[in-house]
């Protein structure tokens, strides 16, 4: 889902090192967040979910006004996590580059960071892992 280069760096800047991180539960196809998550309350609001059972972590962010995305911050090269740098993911191991929706700028990845949807019930926030 592309929100445009300025939108994008706009949304990563929030990602920087302060970004909450908040602890999310695994199922067998998703991972759930309960509410309320302040962070996400306003458009371009981010949090980092860690899952402790698994060591996933994802960003989620809140895209528009009825809509969020879920980017993994495990580098589709090793697997090492993703640093956020102004707005692009870059990998400390080995120097991968990805835009603000994981598309790879430089390698040695070869593949996008995994993305995935995202819904808000009343209580919590879902993030499909299908």
């Amino acid at each position: 889902m592309s929100t445009g280069a300025g939108a994008a760096a706009t949304i990563l800047s929030g990602c920087a090192p302060g970004i909450p991180l908040i602890y999310g539960l695994e199922t067998e196809s998703s991972i759930r967040v309960r509410k309320p998550v302040a962070e996400l309350d306003a458009v371009g609001g981010a949090i980092r979910v860690d899952v402790e059972e698994t060591g996933k972590i994802i960003l989620v962010r809140r895209t528009s006004v009825d809509s969020y995305s879920a980017i993994s911050l495990e580098c589709a090269h090793l697997g090492c996590t993703v640093r956020v740098e102004g707005p692009q993911f870059r990998c400390p191991c080995h120097g991968s580059a990805y835009d603000a929706d994981g598309s790879v700028l430089r390698g040695p990845a070869d593949r996008p960071l995994r993305t995935f949807p995202v819904r808000a019930t009343e209580s919590e926030f879902i993030i499909d892992l299908r």
